[in-house]
C-alpha cells in the first residue's frame, strides 16, 4: 500500500492540486481492488479486473490515474468544496453522483423535447480502431470531419493521412498531458512540442492551448493531401465502411 500512497501524495495531488478532492481511500481501493465508488458499509468480496494488463496489452496507466477525472474533480456547487481542518466535507465519489444526476436530469423527456426534435437526423457512428490510419482510402471520407479529438494516448496519430479527412474549417483538439501522473514537467513538455511538430508536418497550425488541450486548425489541405505523393484520383473506393459523420 506504500506505493499507492506515494502515488497518491508525489505524483497525483501534486501534480495537479485540484485532484486533492479524491480521498485517498477512494484512491487506495481503486488500486487496490479495482473500485472506485464504492459504498464504504457495502461488502465487496470480488476485486473489479477488467483494467488488469495482459498478454499483448501494453499498460498505459489507467490504474495509475484512475477514472475520477472526467465527473470526479470539479463541480459547479461550491458547497461540495467545502473544507473542515484542511479536509474536504465531500470525496470525489460525491462529485461524480451529483454531476451524473445532472446529466441525466438535463436528458430526462420533459427537457429535451425540442433538442431531440432538432437532432432527429443526426447519426452515431461507431469507426473501427484503425479509422486514422485508414479511411482516408475511402473518397467518400474526405473532407467530411468537422471535428477531431485526440486523447494523450493517441497524439501519434496526427498525420497527413488524418488531414485528408477533414473539412477546411476543421478543428483538431488534442488533450494534453497534464493528468497523467507519472508524466514530469520536462515529459509535458517535450510532448506539447511533439503534438505540435506532428500537426505543423501534417498541414496544421496550432490556434490555442492550455495545459488542458491543444486546438489546430487545417492551413492547406492541397499541400497535406499531395505530402505522401498520393493523389486524390488514386484513392481507393469503397462503397462499405461506418456511414457519414461529423467528427471522430
Amino acid at each position: 500500500m506504500g506505493v499507492f500512497d506515494w502515488d497518491y501524495q508525489m505524483r497525483m495531488t501534486e501534480k495537479n492540486p485540484d485532484t486533492k478532492i479524491v480521498h485517498v481511500r477512494e484512491y487506495k481501493n481503486w488500486r487496490n481492488l479495482g473500485m472506485a465508488f464504492v459504498e464504504y458499509e457495502a461488502d465487496y468480496n470480488q476485486a473489479n479486473i477488467t483494467l488488469l494488463p495482459y498478454e499483448g496489452s501494453p499498460f498505459h496507466g489507467e490504474i495509475l490515474v484512475g477514472p475520477f477525472i472526467p465527473y470526479g474533480i470539479q463541480c459547479e456547487d461550491s458547497s461540495y468544496f467545502e473544507q473542515s481542518n484542511r479536509e474536504y466535507n465531500k470525496k470525489s465519489s460525491d462529485l461524480t453522483l451529483r454531476n451524473l444526476e445532472e446529466i441525466f436530469n438535463a436528458l430526462s423527456p420533459s427537457k429535451v423535447g425540442n433538442v431531440c426534435r432538432a437532432m432527429a437526423n443526426i447519426k452515431i457512428r461507431f469507426l473501427p480502431i484503425d479509422a486514422c490510419e485508414s479511411l482516408w482510402k475511402k473518397s467518400k471520407f474526405l473532407g467530411q470531419f468537422d471535428t477531431v479529438y485526440c486523447s494523450n494516448h493517441s497524439g501519434h496519430k496526427i498525420k497527413p493521412e488524418l488531414v485528408k479527412l477533414m473539412a477546411s474549417t476543421a478543428k483538431v483538439i488534442v488533450e494534453q498531458s497534464m493528468y497523467i501522473w507519472y508524466f514530469r514537467n520536462e515529459n509535458d513538455e517535450a510532448y506539447s512540442k511533439k503534438v505540435i511538430e506532428l500537426g505543423e508536418s501534417s498541414g496544421l497550425k496550432l490556434q490555442s492551448g492550455d495545459k488542458a488541450q491543444l486546438v489546430f486548425g487545417v492551413v492547406d489541405k492541397t499541400s497535406s493531401e499531395d505530402k505522401n505523393g498520393e493523389d486524390a484520383s488514386n484513392v481507393m473506393e469503397d462503397s462499405g465502411g461506418a456511414g457519414d459523420s461529423g467528427g471522430f
